[in-house]
C-alpha cells in the first residue's frame, strides 16, 4: 500500500460525509499533536474528485477528496503541517455512493457519531444496494440491529426525527412505533412529545408512554360508552318518531311507519306505470288491480294530498328559516 505526502490543502473534505459536522474539540486535540509531533497516522482519499463535486469552490487545486481523516487534515492545517501522509484509492473502488458512506462510518464507528449520522448512513447504504447482512458485518452490528435501523428510517417524521436528533433513543422510538402499530397510540406528535415529558432517561420516557397510552384506552373506552349511549338514545327517538301520529287514514291512525310502507307500495304502482307504453291501457291496470277497492283508493289519494300539504307547509317553514340564516 503506498503512502504518498500531500499538502493538506489539496484535500477537499467530502461534503456528503456521515458526519454532519466536525468535532471542534477533536480538531483542537490533533492539532496540538500535529505542532508537538506531526503527524503520522495516514488519511485515506480517493481520486479522481467525482464530477458532481468539481464544480465546488472548494474542490479547486484539489488532488482528491477524503474519505477518512477530515479531522486530522483540518488540525494539519491549523497546526502547519505542509504535509501529511495519504493512502491513495480509486474512486472507482466503491461500487456506490451507499458502500462509500457506509465505508466511512465504518471506520469511525467507534468514535461518537449522531443517531442522524449513523441512521442516514445506513439508509443510503442499503438504497445503494448493500445487503443488511453485508451492513451489519461492516459494523459489527446484527441483522436485527439494521433491520431496526430501516423500521426507524419509515417511523413518521417527527418519530425519525427526535430519534435523529437524540431526543429518544432507539428503545423508546421502537417501542413508540410498536405502540402505533398495535393501535395503542395513534398519534406519532403526541406519543414523542409525551415520551420527552418523561424525563430524558429510556426508563422515564417508556414509563410516560405507558402512562399515555393508559389515558388514550380510558378516553377510548369513554368515547364508545357515549357514542353508545347516543345510539341507544337515537333508536328510541326514531322508535317515537315511527309511532307518532301524522293524520288519520280511513279511520285508523296514520303514522311514520304506515307512511313508510305506504309510500314503498306507492313507489311500486308509480315504477310499473311509468315503465309502460303511453296509452296502451296499463294505468286501468292500476284500477283493475285493486278491483272492488275504489274507495279505499280514492281515501289512499285523500290521504297523499293531506301528506303533500302537511309536507309542504314544512318545507316552506325551513326554506324560510334557511334563507335567514344564510343571510
Amino acid at each position: 500500500m503506498k503512502i504518498e505526502m500531500v499538502d493538506p490543502r489539496k484535500l477537499m473534505l467530502d461534503p456528503d460525509q456521515p458526519r454532519e459536522s466536525l468535532n471542534a474539540g477533536k480538531i483542537e486535540e490533533y492539532t496540538i499533536r500535529c505542532k508537538n509531533e506531526g503527524m503520522n497516522k495516514p488519511v485515506l482519499a480517493r481520486k479522481p474528485i467525482p464530477e458532481k463535486y468539481l464544480k465546488l469552490p472548494e474542490a479547486e487545486g484539489c488532488l482528491g477528496i477524503l474519505v477518512n481523516g477530515a479531522h486530522r487534515d483540518v488540525a494539519a492545517i491549523k497546526g502547519g503541517l505542509t504535509e501529511i501522509p495519504v493512502i491513495w484509492v480509486d474512486s472507482a473502488q466503491f461500487k456506490n455512493d451507499g458502500e462509500l458512506r457506509l465505508h466511512q462510518l465504518a471506520d469511525n464507528f467507534s468514535q461518537a457519531h449522531t443517531p442522524g449520522e449513523i441512521l442516514n448512513t445506513v439508509k443510503s447504504a442499503i438504497s445503494g444496494g448493500v445487503t443488511v447482512y453485508q451492513v451489519s458485518q461492516r459494523l459489527g452490528k446484527s441483522v436485527r440491529w439494521v433491520q431496526e435501523m430501516m423500521g426507524i428510517a419509515q417511523a413518521p417524521p417527527k418519530v425519525r426525527d427526535a430519534f435523529k436528533d437524540g431526543k429518544i433513543g432507539k428503545q423508546v422510538t421502537l417501542k413508540i412505533l410498536e405502540m402505533i402499530q398495535e393501535k395503542t397510540l395513534r398519534n406519532p406528535t403526541k406519543s414523542v412529545e409525551k415520551a420527552m415529558a418523561g424525563g430524558t432517561t429510556a426508563t422515564a420516557q417508556l414509563a410516560a408512554l405507558e402512562a399515555y397510552a393508559e389515558e388514550v384506552a380510558k378516553s377510548d373506552a369513554a368515547r364508545s360508552q357515549k357514542l353508545f349511549e347516543q345510539d341507544e338514545e337515537d333508536t328510541k327517538t326514531l322508535s317515537k318518531k315511527d309511532k307518532a301520529i301524522i293524520c288519520v287514514h280511513n279511520g285508523k291512525n296514520f303514522t311514520y311507519d304506515h307512511a313508510g310502507k305506504f309510500f314503498d307500495q306507492l313507489k311500486k304502482a308509480v315504477e310499473k306505470f311509468a315503465g309502460s307504453p303511453v296509452g296502451n291501457g296499463h294505468a286501468d291496470e292500476l284500477i283493475t288491480a285493486k278491483s272492488g277497492k275504489i274507495t279505499e283508493i280514492k281515501m289512499m289519494l285523500q290521504t297523499m294530498k293531506h301528506v303533500e300539504k302537511t309536507v309542504g307547509e314544512v318545507l316552506t317553514k325551513y326554506e324560510a328559516k334557511q334563507a335567514v340564516v344564510n343571510g
